[in-house]
């Protein structure tokens, strides 16, 4: 096979799946796998079909050919519950959307972009609120802890809100940078709920130039940190 089709591009394979009528899903989860080899420069279109065992034949015909794709692929593609999304990397996971997928007005959670600096603990993947605390200090009228059950008892509002990472597009930086190699998709308008600082904050903030969160985890013995943001007045 490898001598009929010395030069099989990664284009030429997308238009074979195409052409025989690919589920536009299947589509999408071929372009993150070929995004991902080609930036990563790993082996080309033709020697990633020879990877599989049954050969390049079976593979080539028996699946491109219907308009299917290698379960592995489609298991690389699939991550957290966001199919189409190109991931940079998995531990931590870190990825993002073509641009073409993010024109609606508020982007959904299916296509918000993943960024992470840590690995997600096994709690928060369980949704486990149980046990932590919201900490309120550094430039505020008093200190004051709040659990969660506390904050869900306060009125809360929902807002639309652009988040980027400030990273997005250096993979189109000429000479080439460390990092990530984000394309353009590393940005989402999403709709957020919560407790406004202001707020939860004893007699306001204003006037007070930031507030110091701490949200920790009690333990047996000792408290866990989590996330340590500011929050401007």
């Amino acid at each position: 096979m490898a001598s009929r089709k010395p030069d099989l591009s990664w284009d030429q394979l997308r238009g074979m799946l195409t052409e025989s009528g690919a589920d536009p899903d299947d589509v999408n989860r071929f372009d993150v796998v070929a995004s991902r080899r080609r930036f990563f420069g790993q082996a080309g279109a033709l020697a990633a079909l020879a990877g599989f065992g049954a050969g390049i034949d079976a593979v080539l015909y028996g699946l491109f050919g219907r308009g299917l794709i290698p379960v592995a692929w489609a298991a690389e593609a699939e991550i957290l519950g966001k199919p189409g999304m190109l991931v940079h990397n998995t531990r931590p996971v870190n990825g993002e959307f073509p641009p073409h997928l993010l024109d609606d007005d508020i982007t959904s959670s299916p296509r918000h972009f993943v960024r992470n600096n840590g690995l997600v603990p096994d709690r928060a993947k369980s949704k486990d609120i149980l046990g932590w605390k919201l900490t309120m200090d550094g430039e505020v009228h008093q200190k004051l802890e709040l659990s969660m059950a506390d904050l869900r008892g306060m009125p809360s509002v929902t807002i639309p809100a652009l988040v980027e990472c400030g990273g997005n597009g250096r993979g189109n930086f000429v000479p080439k940078v460390r990092g990530n190699p984000w394309d353009r998709g590393a940005v989402a308008c999403s709709e957020w709920t919560g407790v406004p600082a202001r707020t939860v904050e004893p007699g306001g903030a204003e006037g007070q130039r930031g507030l110091h969160g701490t949200l920790r985890r009690r333990s047996s013995n000792r408290q866990e940190p989590a996330v340590l943001p500011r929050y401007p007045h």
